[in-house]
């Protein structure tokens, strides 16, 4: 029964639409012989997630800490622990003289060279203070005027012999040869002395 009503109602096979239904894609990878298939690169994630970075406080400022007795080019190298016992004791802060080991303190050498020939070299007292780290002088602006010597014998270290300047008029003496070494190659007396009495030495002209 029911087939002959699909019969009446249904339509002939020559008027069904002869659309081809589409395949779909075959999905299934397909290798090459000898060719090793390769994946999406692989998205590395980091061990630590990235930190910005933070601004850091600047470093406390050091002075040189070279030997003192190594001048650099234009400068020479004065060690701060003997500078700072030329310095008045009603100067010094709270941290000195600890305060200064291990420092120096560079003064130009033609500073040194011009003051040489006055048998001293003397700095500000502010120029020390403010080179020296904060604690070690008084923390006081009324004595910055106050010239302060430096250590002579550190600065005559580090002098080579040709820095020191000479009077134009300097004359060469020529000692004649019979006169005979008064000292001897250790110091000791070569010959005897006489010593001529204020009555008897020869007058000088006027």
């Amino acid at each position: 029964m029911l087939g002959v009503i699909k019969k009446l109602f249904g339509k002939p096979d020559s008027e069904k639409p002869s659309t081809p239904v589409p395949s779909l894609p075959d999905t299934k990878p397909r290798f090459n012989r000898g060719v090793v298939p390769q994946g999406p690169p692989a998205v590395t994630q980091p061990a630590h997630p990235a930190r910005l970075a933070t601004p850091t406080a600047p470093a406390a400022v050091r002075l040189s800490a070279a030997p003192a007795d190594a001048a650099t080019g234009d400068m020479m190298i004065l060690s701060f622990a003997s500078i700072i016992k030329q310095v008045p004791q009603e100067l010094w802060g709270h941290l000195a003289p600890a305060g200064v080991a291990g420092l120096n303190f560079p003064v130009a050498r033609q500073q040194v060279l011009g003051q040489l020939a006055q048998g001293a070299v003397k700095v500000m007292f502010g120029e020390l203070r403010q080179r020296a780290p904060k604690g070690v002088f008084i923390d006081s602006t009324a004595h910055d005027h106050e010239l302060i010597c430096l250590p002579l014998a550190d600065i005559l270290a580090q002098l080579h012999p040709d820095a020191y300047a000479r009077r134009s008029n300097q004359t060469a003496l020529t000692v004649p040869t019979e006169i005979a070494d008064v000292f001897g190659p250790r110091g000791e007396g070569a010959s005897a002395l006489r010593v001529a009495d204020k009555s008897t030495s020869p007058t000088r002209p006027p």
